[in-house]
C-alpha cells in the first residue's frame, strides 16, 4: 500500500490517538484524552525531537496519513516490542526519544503489527535469539 493512499479513517483506534495526538502536539494543541502524564510528555519530547530532525506532520484535519506520520508509527510499533531488530541504530540521534516513547505508550497504546510492516519494517528476532515478542 502506498504511503500517499493510506487514509486515517482506516487506521486502528490506536493508530488513530497516536497520529491526532502528534498532529495536534506539532500545532501547539492540546493531545487528546486518553493518555497518562507520562505518555504525553514522552510523546511530546519525540514529536519535538524529530521535528528538530525535519519531521513533516500534517493539519490535525488531514484526511491521510503523511510517510513522516506513518514512519514514526511504524517506528514507535517495533520499540514496543522485545527481542526484535531494531529499525534504527543505537547512535542515531532519535533512538533513545523513540524507545521512551514507545515503552511509555506500550501499555495503553500498544500499536499493531501493520504499523511496521505497513512502512516496510520487519518484526523478527535477531538470529540466535530465544527473546519472546508481544506481537
Amino acid at each position: 500500500m502506498s504511503l500517499t493512499r493510506f487514509r486515517l479513517a482506516r487506521a486502528s483506534r490506536v493508530e488513530r490517538q497516536i497520529i491526532e495526538s502528534m498532529r495536534a502536539i506539532a500545532r501547539g494543541s492540546a493531545v487528546s484524552d486518553g493518555f497518562d502524564n507520562a505518555s504525553r510528555e514522552a510523546l511530546a519530547a519525540m514529536v519535538r525531537a524529530v521535528m528538530g530532525q525535519g519531521t513533516q506532520f500534517r493539519d490535525q484535519q488531514a484526511d491521510y496519513v503523511s510517510g513522516d506520520e506513518a514512519r514514526l508509527l511504524g517506528w514507535l510499533a517495533v520499540y514496543q516490542r522485545e527481542g526484535v531488530v531494531p529499525p534504527l541504530p543505537a547512535e542515531h540521534p532519535l533512538s533513545a526519544v523513540l524507545i521512551r516513547t514507545a515503552q511509555a505508550l506500550k501499555a495503553a497504546h500498544f500499536l499493531p503489527q501493520v504499523s511496521a510492516l505497513r512502512v516496510g519494517l520487519r518484526l523478527l528476532a535477531p538470529a540466535g535469539s530465544s527473546a519472546k515478542r508481544r506481537a
